[in-house]
């Protein structure tokens, strides 16, 4: 994480990217179910998340995030309906991303313009 928070000062975009283990819910009460494989057991992930932040030419910058299931998708599903709030993929994972950025210094997130950006 450190090689990342050394990218903000010079402009060069920067990710995240790991394993989740989301819950599922039923009958209204959340579970946390994954596989274990092999003799030692290593636990499979429920899903995989990717947040990109890059600068933007006019200031500030552009933040991606996304979550996808460990599960096989369908071709004809746009890599659209996989973005997510920041905070979603923090939660899951535990930890904060792109701590030291703002969040008013995003000027769009997940392609959308953030109203709360100030220039």
């Amino acid at each position: 994480l450190s090689a990342i928070n050394s990218k903000r000062s010079s402009g060069i975009n920067a990710e995240y990217g790991g394993p989740l283990y989301l819950p599922t819910v039923i009958n209204n009460e959340k579970y946390v179910k994954y596989k274990l494989i092999g003799d030692n057991n290593v636990a499979v992930p429920t899903h995989f998340y990717k947040a990109m932040v890059a600068p933007s030419r006019s200031g500030g910058y552009h933040l991606e995030c996304y979550v996808m299931p460990n599960e096989e998708i369908r071709d004809d599903l746009p890599i659209s309906s996989f973005l997510v709030p920041k905070f979603s993929i923090e939660k899951g994972a535990g930890y904060f991303i792109f701590e030291f950025i703002a969040d008013s210094q995003y000027r769009t997130i997940n392609g959308r313009p953030n109203s709360d950006y100030i220039s």
